[in-house]
């Protein structure tokens, strides 16, 4: 996970970061432990069913 973060978070794609994206609009606390860069869910973690409204609407389609 560190590297994704890294790549996508902090190094020239960083444009495409939905963690920073969150963090930025709505608050580091609100951004979920199983949320990828790409916004989705890390698989195995039981999916986005327990993320906050705020952050499903951000991330989502």
């Amino acid at each position: 996970m560190a590297a994704f973060f890294t790549i996508y978070c902090k190094g020239p794609k960083k444009g495409e970061c939905a963690i920073k994206s969150v963090a930025d609009e709505l608050g580091w606390d609100v951004v979920p432990d199983n949320m990828m860069p790409n916004g989705n869910p890390i698989p195995g973690t039981g999916g986005e069913e327990e993320w906050p409204d705020e952050v499903k609407r951000r991330v989502g389609p």
